[in-house]
């Protein structure tokens, strides 16, 4: 738990909700971004999901924006958002998160909601031995946190599951896994 107070106040708990879900590819990730990096391609693989499109600015540079539309709606982050950063090879801050274990490749963050309901969503790819690892992962923080609770994280797991799924059988069936 985090710690967070003002001046002259006693401390409040500061409450951390995270979903993380991880899948292999027997893909270099190379491979695996061309599929991640075309955000409006990804109505076409992943199950659920009716339109994808970029709404501002140029893909995964900071300050862009996308949205996610899907049947039956989804909790931010899930409905697209800001992007905060790009990171690649070379230009990683490996200080700012852990990720599972392998050589990180790309890291691509973004927030969506608004206020203190806001989520942040953070999916790596990284080089796995002869395939990728993609590390996807939403938090919560503070009333978002409590507002949500396990009923939530367990909405969210389920879709990071079906959407890292989605892309591990569309990769399949047009023949990039060997």
């Amino acid at each position: 738990m985090l710690r967070a107070g003002v001046a002259g106040r006693v401390p409040e708990t500061v409450r951390i909700m995270t979903v993380r879900e991880t899948a292999w590819f027997n893909v270099d990730p190379e491979t695996t971004w061309s599929y991640v990096s075309r955000v409006e391609d990804w109505s076409r693989w992943c199950a659920g999901l009716g339109s994808a499109r970029w709404t501002k600015g140029d893909a995964w540079k900071p300050g862009s924006r996308f949205e996610l539309n899907w049947d039956g709606g989804a909790p931010s982050p899930y409905c697209g958002g800001e992007v905060l950063r790009f990171e690649e090879e070379g230009h990683l801050d490996r200080v700012a998160e852990q990720v599972a274990s392998g050589i990180l490749v790309r890291r691509i963050c973004w927030r969506a909601g608004f206020g203190p309901f806001q989520s942040e969503a953070r999916m790596a790819i990284l080089e796995d031995g002869s395939g990728s690892l993609i590390e996807f992962v939403t938090l919560w923080q503070g009333w978002a946190a409590h507002l949500g609770g396990l009923g939530r994280a367990s909405r969210c797991a389920k879709i990071q599951r079906d959407w890292l799924a989605s892309l591990k059988e569309n990769m399949e069936r047009v023949g990039s896994i060997g």
